[in-house]
Parts: structure tokens; sequence; C-alpha cells
């Protein structure tokens, strides 16, 4: 239960960052969009799950093993050097470096900067600005998930976890962030590293 409640922080410490984000610009998160937010992530994790399985039924148990231990420990790092990949984005963005696909384009924007999420400039996250939003929170998901499944994390109680860290964390967050005077960004992606990396060797 441990490695379930560990992965679920993990995987929802970046609603955390984001409420901290969207709320110092005083941009609200309605109830019904960060519910919308919490479950599309928990979709992700879920989708993946059932890739694992997939995994599984044509690999060997010591080899899906390893593989779950190797990609806990590519996230964690990812997610260690997480700042210094979105300085290199934005300086690759800053030099008119553009993308075709307006869809990856959309979801670079929306990690880079979580309050581009406002499309319409309302000051309100509606319902369909929560599902491109949680898109590009959910990234890691896919990863994390395969992992989890194959290293046999209960099903249901991850899923269950997730949801619900998902939705306290977006909350927290936007406590936070309402009680900040001026516009912030928090950098704890390190702790969703150092998460992950314990993950894998435990």
């Amino acid at each position: 239960m441990i490695k379930v409640l560990l992965m679920s922080a993990a995987l929802s410490l970046d609603c955390f960052a984001a409420g901290i984000g969207l709320s110092s610009d005083r941009i609200r998160i309605p109830p019904l969009s960060a519910a919308i937010i919490s479950l599309v992530g928990t979709a992700f994790l879920g989708g993946s799950l059932l890739i694992s399985q997939l995994i599984e039924a044509v690999i060997s148990a010591e080899f899906c093993r390893r593989l779950s231990c190797g990609l806990l420990l590519l996230l964690g790092i990812f997610c260690l050097f997480q700042q210094l990949i979105k300085r290199v984005l934005r300086k690759c963005r800053s030099r008119d470096f553009c993308l075709k696909c307006s869809g990856i384009n959309l979801v670079i924007s929306l990690y880079l900067d979580e309050t581009e999420a406002d499309c319409d400039r309302s000051k309100s996250i509606s319902p369909r600005e929560a599902l491109t939003l949680s898109a590009a929170l959910s990234a890691d998901s896919v990863l994390s998930g395969i992992s989890a499944g194959l290293a046999k994390l209960p099903t249901v109680p991850l899923l269950a976890c997730t949801f619900l860290s998902g939705a306290a964390f977006l909350f927290a967050g936007s406590l936070i962030g309402n009680r900040l005077a001026e516009r912030s960004e928090i950098n704890i992606g390190w702790l969703s590293g150092i998460i992950l990396i314990l993950l894998a060797f435990i």
C-alpha cells in the first residue's frame, strides 16, 4: 500500500504545482473542471495499466521487473531535470522554433505555463479547457502506469488513490496560490523525481 500512496503522490504533484500557478494568477478552477483534470489523469493511468498487461503476455516476469525499474528511473531522472528541460524549451520557443502540429505545440505551451489553459482569458478554467490542461499534466502517467502494472501494484487502489490525490493536491495548490501576492511558479518536479527513483528500488 505504501507503493500505491507514493506513486499516486508522485503523479499528483504536477496538479499541486498547476493549482498554485493558476490561482496565483487569479484563474479559478471550478469543482467540475478540477474533477475532469483528476479524472483524465486517472484515465491515462488506467490505459497504461492495460498496456502493461499486454506487455506481460509476451515477455518474462523477470524482464517485466527490470523494465518496470528502468521506466521509473527514466521518469524520475526526467522529473529531476524538469526545470532545465523547461528552460531549454522556452529558449527554443523564443528563437521562433515552431512545430507543425498545433496539438503538440499547445501541449508544450501548457507544459511550460499552465495559465495558457485559460484560452478565452475568462480567469476561469472551463471543462473544455480542463480537458486540454489535464492531457498536458498526465503525460508522465503513461510511463508510470506501465511501470506500476509490470510491478504488480493493485489496480483499483492505485486508480482510486490517484484520482483522490489529484483532486486534493489541485485543491491544496489552489488554496496556496490564492494567498500569494503575485503570480508564482513552484518547482516541485524534483520531489516527484525522488519519489519515482525511490519506487524503482523498493
